[in-house]
């Protein structure tokens, strides 16, 4: 009777000992599944990290590529507004450089008229001029000197000994009511030297416009 009861005893504790591993074996199992489960969980958690990394790397270069692009660009308009506006300079500085040089000339001109025009008012000048064109005439021997009418009378008195003198052997005085006082065209076998007033202050403006153009090259 005392061994029955102790092979119940036995059978008790192995049943207990088979169930306490079962329980074991599956807390194992279930601590295996989550250790699993957090592996997947951190790998995804990784690539989701690294994909991020790439996603925010690419970001930020294409934002850098977009503002350097939008850098560039403005630096070239901010260029070209700045070579527009010396253009614009340049084109009022050469406006105003021949606006001036217009203005010079016609006063110039204005001047040389007025002191033209004065000069002729003493009877000598017609006198001067004849003289001064007649020593350019070299080799001419048959000259007609066209003259203003109220001019020829006072040359045939005071001048025909000084144009003598230059050794010319013909020589005749006619009136021209298309020249004004103070000027004279004279015409040769050889050639015409143009010694009217429009012509001497043209000379005048000529020789000052040659000098402000070679003054504005310089």
């Amino acid at each position: 009777m005392s061994d029955t009861i102790r092979l119940n005893i036995k059978s008790k504790n192995i049943k207990a000992v088979f169930t306490q591993q079962n329980e074991e074996s599956k807390e194992f199992s279930d601590y295996s599944d989550l250790l699993e489960k957090e592996k997947i969980e951190n790998a995804h958690k990784i690539e989701l990290e690294t994909e991020y990394s790439k996603g925010f790397e690419a970001g930020k270069k294409e934002v850098e590529k977009l503002l350097t692009e939008k850098h560039n660009q403005e630096l070239l308009e901010q260029s070209n507004e700045f070579y527009k506006i010396l253009k614009s300079f340049e084109e009022k500085i050469i406006f105003y450089e021949n606006s001036f040089h217009k203005i010079v000339i016609k006063v110039s001109q204005k001047i040389s008229e007025k002191i033209l025009h004065r000069e002729i008012d003493n009877k000598s000048t017609i006198e001067e001029i004849l003289e001064q064109n007649l020593s350019k005439i070299v080799g001419a021997n048959d000259i007609t000197i066209k003259l203003n009418p109220a001019e020829l009378k006072i040359v045939e008195k005071t001048s025909k000994e000084k144009i003598s003198s230059f050794g010319i052997s013909k020589i005749r005085f006619e009136a021209n009511d298309s020249i004004k006082k103070g000027g004279c065209l004279i015409e040769t076998e050889i050639g015409n030297l143009d010694a009217r007033i429009d012509n001497q202050i043209s000379e005048i403006i000529k020789s000052l416009e040659n000098s402000l153009t070679k003054s504005l090259t310089e």
